[in-house]
């Protein structure tokens, strides 16, 4: 039916240039013959390579946009296209390659220079050894404006996934939820008991925790904000608290307060019951004189003491591992974990950066140009920039890396629905220079131009980061080997089949000699099971045009994506015979497809499968390993996602769909902005 309508429609534009005189569709080169029969099949090959693209056909949009220039050689739009479905089917050397023609040719733009840049960077070796070395505050939040009280007093700052943050308002016993542009969506008071002198809060798992300064007790709180139970209670005896200030949570949920009156640490479990106190005077270790800011990193401890001005190390028993001193810190008090490596400590009027490895300090932000300045928190929010609560001044404060505010936003259209024109909507990305997805945005964060005409946006149709529902390909390696692991393949697919559907939908995917969705979506756990276990299992399967088989039925899909790869983690020679280890990787990394391992087998598995993993997010799970597989499942539902989509009403003509119609997107964030732009023809009406 397609193949008809595509012939339906250059007749039409033939019949029209010849018989009624009209001008071809699509752009055409300055000084073209309106009547030329190249311009003519250069625009319709054109429209088709549009219109697949936005249909996730990407394969065919290459063919056409080729067409295309085949036709008319020198169109920089065509060939600007073409980029763009090489990009988008992991060729990024060729759509380089295309974008870079253009501009040689004296045809490129800011936009086309700055998308350049972030392909070329996303795949060097920058982006693995990148570390922002700067920040400067970009914006700032006031907490009293004209008498008006928003909030006094901020001791603490806690980010959330969705790129909004807490602020603990010690003084107006109440804490604030703002959004990632700091605009207040709520505030938590504690219900009908209040808060008493908030200091820090903290989410683990789901729940919400309050350290209570003045009650001295740790709140346990709902999303609503009230008080829902507490533990502690005022005191010096085992369990009791005097003063509890910052908070921190291990990998198994326990909690950890510094408590202040009482010079020590103390351990809660997750139910809040008491397990341990330590920071006291022990052998060679003096005891803790003044602690203040907590973290947990590598099932380490680490406390900040603000009057030795330094920080300590201890087990999660609370024995003593050592001290960090001659930092050169002033007065340490938060401390939170920035990665795997690093401790991001408040102090005074600096932040400080401690690499732990090697006890090395650097400082990336410096506030003390402002005067009076004490942060007492610092924090790394969702979308890399860091938050700071300045306790003595009553502010809060936004600071980016320096190199993120010139590289700005990296916005890319990925695709437009136009099937309902009038009616049409946008999917757009939104990531930072390194392909960091940035997430917490809303419609006013956009602008969208469609033919040099802004358009009002209403609310948001979609955002990544607030939706939770997955699209997943369960990938089978059916080789020889895998014949032996029938149950385990039966296993993993029960448990990713229970933790997908409930909000969600699977299909399952063979990767033997001959790639083929073998369950489609909306099959049932019976039928899944089977067409998993059952095979044919080759000598020769074939994973990388598996692999694209399995990524290419969810793009074009608009929830969450992931591929769920089950194997015995060993490949075989002939595994990238079509398509090399990084376009696979490109291709799901651009396509924004999580891709995780399931092996039936322990042990390492091959390092290209570690490679897929680790480029685009996901995880590596051995099928009977007691936390289970479904973690794979709740990762993908839960991991950073910077996708949204916009709708609007476009009040364009479509010349009977075969006019061009170029759009902008424009996202701001602070004081980091960018730009995409792309285009779409309405239906073809005969």
């Amino acid at each position: 039916m397609q193949t008809v309508s595509r012939r339906l429609g250059r007749a039409m534009t033939l019949i029209a240039l010849l018989g009624l005189g009209l001008l071809p569709a699509g752009p055409m080169p300055a000084g073209a013959n309106p009547l030329d029969m190249d311009s003519a099949e250069a625009a319709e090959e054109f429209r088709w390579g549009v219109v697949a693209f936005h249909n996730g056909r990407f394969n065919e949009a290459i063919l056409s946009f080729t067409r295309a220039l085949s036709f008319v050689p020198h169109d920089p739009t065509a060939r600007i296209w073409l980029g763009h479905a090489f990009y988008r089917s992991g060729f990024e050397q060729a759509a380089l390659v295309e974008w870079q023609t253009v501009v040689d040719a004296g045809h490129g733009n800011q936009a086309l220079d700055k998308l350049i840049e972030i392909v070329d960077v996303r795949r060097g070796v920058a982006r693995e050894l990148f570390r922002p070395e700067r920040y400067v505050v970009t914006a700032e939040i006031a907490g009293v404006v004209d008498g008006d009280v928003r909030f006094r007093r901020p001791t603490s700052v806690r980010p959330r996934p969705d790129g909004s943050f807490f602020v603990t308002a010690f003084t107006e016993r109440e804490i604030l939820h703002l959004d990632a542009n700091g605009a207040l969506r709520r505030r938590l008071r504690g219900g009908l008991a209040g808060f008493d002198q908030p200091f820090d809060i903290l989410e683990v798992d789901g729940g919400l925790y309050v350290s209570e300064f003045g009650a001295d007790r740790i709140a346990r709180v709902s999303e609503r904000g009230d008080i829902i139970g507490s533990f502690g209670t005022t005191g010096i005896a085992e369990g009791q608290l005097l003063g509890p200030q910052y908070l921190a949570a291990d990998r198994d949920g326990a909690i950890y307060v510094t408590d202040y009156g009482n010079r020590r640490v103390v351990k809660f479990d997750p139910d809040g019951r008491y397990v341990l106190s330590f920071g006291g005077s022990r052998g060679a270790f003096e005891g803790l004189e003044n602690p203040t800011g907590i973290a947990v990193l590598r099932d380490e401890v680490y406390v900040a003491d603000a009057a030795r001005r330094a920080i300590f190390r201890f087990d999660r028993n609370g024995n003593f591992l050592g001290a960090i001193r001659d930092l050169g810190l002033t007065g340490p008090e938060s401390i939170v974990v920035y990665d795997r490596d690093h401790l991001l400590i408040s102090d005074s009027a600096q932040v400080a950066l401690l690499e732990v490895e090697n006890q090395v300090v650097s400082h990336p932000a410096d506030l003390s140009a402002l005067s009076g300045v004490r942060i007492t928190s610092i924090a790394r929010d969702a979308n890399g920039n860091l938050i700071a609560a300045d306790f003595d001044r009553n502010r809060v404060y936004f600071l980016a890396d320096i190199s993120s505010i010139y590289a700005g936003l990296h916005v890319h259209v990925e695709r437009v629905y136009a099937e309902q024109f009038p009616e049409i909507a946008v999917e757009v990305s939104v990531s930072d220079r390194l392909g960091r997805p940035i997430v917490g945005l809303d419609s006013g964060n956009f602008v969208l131009t469609e033919r040099n005409r802004r358009l009002e946006l209403p609310p948001l149709a979609f955002a990544g980061y607030r939706s939770r529902r997955v699209t997943l390909s369960l990938l089978i390696d059916h080789s020889l080997e895998m014949d032996a692991y029938r149950d385990a393949i039966e296993d993993a697919t029960v448990e990713i089949f229970d933790a997908t559907t409930g909000d969600g939908v699977l299909r399952v995917v063979s990767a033997g000699a001959d790639p083929s969705v073998v369950a489609p979506t909306g099959s049932g756990r019976l039928t899944a099971v089977q067409a998993a276990r059952r095979g044919p299992y080759s000598p020769v399967p074939r994973f990388d045009s598996a692999l694209r088989l399995a990524a290419a039925e969810l793009v074009p899909h608009q929830d969450r994506r992931a591929v769920v790869f089950v194997t015995d983690g060993r490949f075989d020679v002939e595994a990238f015979a079509e398509y090399g280890l990084g376009e696979l990787a490109a291709y799901l990394r651009n396509n924004h497809i999580m891709f995780s391992v399931v092996s039936v087998r322990q042990g390492a598995v091959d390092p290209e499968l570690e490679f897929l993993v680790a480029e685009t997010g996901g995880e590596m799970r051995y099928v009977y390993a007691a936390e289970g597989v479904a973690g794979v499942v709740a990762r993908a539902r839960t991991v950073a996602n910077g996708r949204y989509i916009l709708r609007y009403t476009s009040g364009a003509d479509t010349d009977f769909g075969r006019a061009y119609l170029p759009l902008t997107v424009e996202a701001y964030l602070v004081q980091r902005s960018g730009r995409g732009e792309s285009g779409y023809f309405g239906p073809l009406e005969f």
